[in-house]
């Protein structure tokens, strides 16, 4: 008789647990270039409006919601203009209100003294744990007269040990990419980084912007994501989806009535 109970309270929460469980999902947006600027040109592909941010980024706000979204990230290029930081301001104040937290990384066109006030931290490199994740949030424009930017070396040094003493999986944000997207090379600004990156094992995911372009690659076991910019000429509305539990980054565009 105590079998059966046994064997009736398993089978029941084998049926229930389903319902119960669900993947863990953060939002991820990148370069909004929040601005005063109508339009701006870069190239004929190259095009985004800094002025409309805020109309894309409350409809992509409220789909995050609508999802049970708690966290959102964004790599980079919160600003159009490094001394604009009210839009930085803005745009956290938007995040809140929605009942979500900002994990921003520092992109060309921020500023760094900015990153460190708005999310309240010391240094403009910084982590977080969430969901038993450690999200690092790297400045890697602290070299802007490089074109792939860069990191000092007491960030390295930073993120070398914070790699080596963690033991829990590792989302890397940051702006620029590692790799140079014409033939999928590591920048040697980063081939020490990469190699932290791939031989612990505990990076699993690394985002990143700057190339107002999607790429996406998988290298020595770490999966590297470049997203479209939120107003893009030919991506308005562009957002993703990170899902944590099987590394799924979803492209989405957010659709807002002109």
């Amino acid at each position: 008789m105590k079998f059966k109970k046994l064997t009736i309270i398993f089978v029941l929460l084998a049926l229930l647990s389903p319902l119960f469980s669900h993947a863990e999902k953060i939002g991820w947006i990148t370069d909004i270039h929040a601005g005063s600027a109508k339009k701006k040109k870069k190239s004929p592909v190259n095009i985004f409006y800094p002025r409309e941010y805020k109309k894309y980024l409350s409809q992509v706000l409220r789909e995050m919601k609508n999802e049970g979204i708690q966290t959102v990230i964004i790599s980079g290029d919160l600003t159009d203009k490094s001394r604009q930081t009210k839009y930085a301001k803005r745009i956290r104040s938007m995040i809140r209100e929605k009942g979500m937290e900002m994990v921003w990384a520092r992109g060309n066109h921020d500023s760094e003294g900015a990153v460190e006030k708005y999310m309240k931290q010391k240094k403009s490199y910084y982590f977080i744990d969430r969901y038993g994740w450690r999200i690092v949030a790297l400045d890697n424009s602290q070299r802007l007269s490089v074109k792939e930017g860069g990191m000092r070396n007491a960030e390295q040094k930073w993120l070398e040990n914070l790699l080596e003493e963690t033991d829990k999986p590792v989302l890397a944000l940051m702006h620029y990419p590692f790799f140079d997207r014409r033939d999928d090379s590591i920048y040697k600004a980063y081939r020490e980084a990469e190699k932290w990156f791939s031989d612990g094992g505990k990076v699993k995911l690394a985002l990143a912007g700057h190339w107002h372009a999607q790429y996406f690659n998988t290298h020595n076991g770490v999966k590297y994501t470049v997203g479209n910019p939120l107003t893009l000429e030919s991506n308005m509305g562009s957002y993703y989806i990170v899902d944590l539990d099987t590394l799924w980054v979803d492209p989405r565009k957010a659709q807002v009535s002109q």
